[in-house]
């Protein structure tokens, strides 16, 4: 028990004795409420001189606001009252130099009068010559309108000192306009009425005009309780650039404590003046307006040391009288220790105070107690500690069995993971809810749950994208409205799976031709689709091609069958009609004998064409020059190009020798050519090249038309597709068949600006 106090105690004390706690505290209690009394003084105080300070700095400015207002307007109407003079009216200018003179004597504050007459020159100056031309002035071009005029603070060029013109213009009895009159005002008046205001030993108030330029100005200079004299501050040439001034001169009123333009915390009151685009600003250095609180501040903290210092005394002699009384309780609980501890610390205190024997009895009452207790809690902690201990084995093993098949499943989500994500194939699992209200178990598609990597690379978005969409925002028939009945009809009580084809639009627009197997199961109660889509894109191309070559091979068969009985009767027509036009009698049927030979040698030609499009037929195979090929044929095209005014442009590669059937490669060049030029305007290029490409031989046939369009493309190669009047549509027809006798493939590439075709030859 006595242990048990001590580390209690220990916690609470430390290592430091009551004595020394007692008097810490006794010092606390005396320091922290003097010094949290001296700083609510010291906020007060400094508010309050604060606020007195800014009421009395926005009177001053106030008073000194209406005081330049009311020197303006007496100027002002100084100067009206001097031009409506009668022998200023009359331009009497013997007795206008009179009343000029008498008007400066009696207003010291105007340095000059000068008169202009009605045309710009200037005929009375009381200090300079006449003859100056002024039309150009804004106070004379004021008067011109009738209109009185105050400038702003101007260095004039004759004595380069500032000054305030005030003008008016003179009307004769007869109202016509006689000229002006111009008041050169000095600036004694404006800096008597700055220094008439200033209330405090270090306060300074100035005006600076519109670009923040020195006016004016009265207050301490030097520090030195000098208010009466002038700022030592040219005018208008040093720029004050302080927060008062920039905020006066954008039209703001207020107060505040901010640097001076000398440096030095100052409390300000600044404003802009109403009649005049100049800012006026009054300025008390801080330390002026805070040193009488910080005298104040010093005669409380020397009290609070007197007052700390009486208080020792008192602290000490508390701390012995409640020291004495807790020595004797620890003596006494030392002695709890020892054999018969209780009675020893019944007589050791018997002249203790009562309370503090009644302390010892209940210390001694509540010590048998623990001891009993301690023992019975020594019994049920072992219990249960054994207890504990095959909890603890079992919960160990469950553990470890937890553990292993964590691993296991994370071993099977991984492998699951990596065999979806490397599948070829588009992989989509995604949620499905039957609508309530419909009878024939239609289903919506839901967002998608999962999908691999292919399925985004496939459609071009990102995972985070694709699993915000559903199955309708990618499948074109679902979104056209023609989904196969496999998206729409379930039974969520049977796994169902059904196999068919639909389009997929990627994200740039791309349509991809997929086929999709489609298993319906519930994932943790819920019905989910999975949906596994191939890409057959190839497939439907390879489809396409087996289909156009089946056709061409029809075509070519027939041909075969057919040509040889069809030539023989044409060739014996032919020569009769040859025979006939020679005959002098038939000479005027001329011309329609050899219209009908020409048709005649034209269904020759298809016959022709027909035939070298057979499957079986015959070919040469022999390595040659693709590149020679193409120059033996060049004059021939360029001919053919020149009669409609195009251009044939060459753009042979450094290719290997080929092996091809000369004849038939010719025959391909040919009609790609001229079909490529037969699509151009006039003065169109055609550009036939060869190159290399990945170990293949590439001729193309680039031409500068407008392109084919886009649901031509599906039908190229179909026998008698044609866009021409005079076309057969056997041509590209023709030219697949050859490319496929060859084992080359053709494809083409065709915009607004052209269409280019690719025949690839294996090197």
């Amino acid at each position: 028990m006595v242990k048990q106090l001590s580390v209690y105690a220990s916690r609470i004390f430390g290592s430091k004795s009551l004595d020394s706690y007692l008097r810490t505290w006794g010092f606390l209690l005396i320091c922290l409420p003097s010094l949290l009394l001296m700083i609510i003084f010291a906020v007060r105080e400094v508010n309050s001189e604060t606020a007195r300070t800014f009421q009395q700095m926005e009177q001053s400015l106030v008073r000194q606001e209406y005081a330049l207002d009311k020197w303006f307007n007496i100027c002002h109407e100084d100067i009206n009252s001097l031009a409506n003079l009668d022998s200023i009216k009359k331009v009497d200018k013997e007795m206008m130099v009179s009343d000029f003179t008498t008007f400066l004597h009696n207003h010291k504050y105007f340095d000059n009068i000068i008169y202009v007459n009605q045309v710009g020159l200037t005929e009375i100056d009381m200090q300079h010559g006449p003859e100056l031309y002024r039309g150009d002035q804004p106070y004379f071009q004021k008067a011109l309108s009738g209109q009185n005029y105050i400038s702003d603070i101007i260095q004039t060029k004759t004595d380069n000192q500032p000054k305030i013109i005030f003008s008016a213009p003179i009307y004769g009895y007869s109202g016509d306009f006689q000229g002006l009159l111009a008041g050169i005002a000095n600036l004694s008046a404006i800096d008597a009425l700055m220094q008439e205001f200033i209330f405090s030993q270090t306060g300074k108030t100035y005006l600076v005009n519109q670009d923040g330029l020195f006016l004016s100005g009265a207050g301490d200079v030097n520090g030195e309780n000098s208010a009466s004299l002038p700022l030592p501050l040219p005018r208008l040439q040093y720029k004050i650039n302080t927060l008062a001034v920039n905020q006066a001169l954008e039209g703001n009123t207020d107060t505040s404590v901010y640097t001076g333009y000398d440096k030095q915390p100052v409390f300000g009151a600044y404003r802009r003046l109403s009649t005049h685009n100049w800012a006026i600003v009054s300025e008390i250095n801080a330390i002026e307006v805070l040193t009488p609180i910080y005298q104040q501040l010093l005669h409380m903290f020397l009290g609070f040391l007197l007052v700390l210092l009486l208080s020792l005394p008192l602290s000490l002699v508390m701390s012995r009288n409640i020291k004495i009384p807790i020595g004797r309780l620890i003596e006494g609980t030392r002695q709890m220790q020892k054999p018969g501890g209780m009675s020893f610390i019944a007589k050791q205190l018997a002249s203790a105070p009562r309370e503090l024997q009644e302390l010892c009895d209940t210390f001694n009452q509540m010590a048998a107690t623990i001891s009993n207790h301690s023992q019975q809690l020594e019994t049920t902690v072992k219990n249960r500690t054994q207890n504990l201990l095959v909890l603890n084995r079992q919960l160990q093993q469950e553990i470890f069995e937890r553990q292993q098949a964590e691993a296991l499943l994370r071993q099977s989500e991984e492998k699951y993971r990596m065999l979806v994500n490397n599948a070829t194939d588009a992989i989509f699992l995604y949620e499905i809810y039957r609508n309530e209200w419909d009878d024939r178990d239609k289903i919506t598609t839901g967002k998608f749950i999962e999908v691999n990597n292919i399925a985004c690379e496939r459609l071009g978005y990102a995972k985070e994208e694709l699993m915000e969409l559903t199955p309708a925002d990618i499948d074109y028939k679902l979104r056209t409205g023609t989904a196969l009945p496999a998206y729409s009809i379930i039974n969520p009580n049977v796994n169902n799976q059904t196999i068919f084809e639909t389009i997929h639009v990627a994200k740039d627009g791309t349509t991809i031709p997929v086929e999709v197997s489609l298993q319906f199961f519930r994932l943790n109660g819920l019905p989910v689709a999975l949906a596994i889509a191939r890409d057959i894109s190839e497939r439907k191309k390879v489809e396409q091609e087996l289909a156009r070559l089946d056709r061409l091979n029809l075509v070519g068969e027939m041909a075969a069958n057919i040509g040889h009985e069809i030539r023989n009767p044409l060739t014996t027509v032919r020569g009769f009609l040859q025979l006939l036009g020679r005959r002098s009698e038939n000479s005027a049927n001329l011309e329609h004998y050899n219209v009908m030979i020409e048709e005649l040698d034209r269904a020759n030609s298809i016959i022709t064409e027909f035939l070298s499009m057979a499957k079986n037929k015959a070919v040469q195979m022999e390595t040659a020059s693709l590149n020679h090929i193409i120059r033996v044929l060049h004059p021939l095209l360029q001919a053919d190009a020149i009669v409609t005014n195009k251009q044939i442009d060459l753009e042979l590669g450094d290719i290997p020798d080929i092996c091809i059937d000369q004849k038939e490669i010719r025959q391909l060049i040919l009609n790609l050519a001229r079909n490529g030029l037969e699509a151009m305007q006039t003065s169109g290029h055609l550009t036939i090249r060869t190159f290399k490409d990945t170990g293949a031989v590439v001729l193309a046939v680039q031409d500068e038309g407008s392109g084919i369009p886009q649901e031509m493309l599906t039908k190229l190669g179909t026998p008698f597709l044609t866009t021409k009047e005079q076309g057969t549509g056997l041509g590209l027809s023709i030219c697949y068949s050859i490319a496929h006798r060859h084992g080359a493939t053709i494809t083409l590439d065709t915009g607004n600006t052209g269409t280019t075709f690719f025949v690839r030859f294996k090197g």
